[in-house]
């Protein structure tokens, strides 16, 4: 492992923002997939001279957000949440590891694991 990112600074892979897919997302998508982006933690890896930068995210399939959040932090109502991680499992840039139920302790929130689309 490398050094752990702390400065709250968040990296996107051109690639990724410039990819058909991510440019095809619709709504506010683009904007839920940045947020859940921002809850990764990461560590940079260790690469050979003159190899580009990499980084891992420490957290994958641990990343929650509720629609609590949602909607107070962000000001994103639940329909339009649901909208947008639909679209974003759809096209492979989230994988839902856990949906939360609502029951003690469970609350209405979905836990996330970046997909295969994503580079880490």
């Amino acid at each position: 492992m490398g050094n752990r990112q702390k400065n709250g600074s968040m990296f996107i892979d051109r690639e990724l923002i410039r990819s058909p897919a991510y440019l095809s997302l619709t709504g506010i998508a683009p904007q839920v997939y940045l947020l859940f982006r921002s809850r990764a933690q990461v560590n940079r890896l260790k690469t050979k001279r003159g190899e580009r930068e990499r980084w891992e995210i420490i957290n994958n399939g641990e990343i929650v957000f509720t629609y609590l959040d949602a909607l107070k932090k962000h000001g994103i109502t639940g329909p339009r949440f649901t909208r947008a991680i639909d679209q974003l499992v759809r096209k492979g840039f989230l994988d839902i590891v856990h949906q939360g139920g609502g029951l003690e302790g469970d609350h209405q929130q979905k836990r996330a694991r970046f997909g295969p689309f994503c580079p880490s």
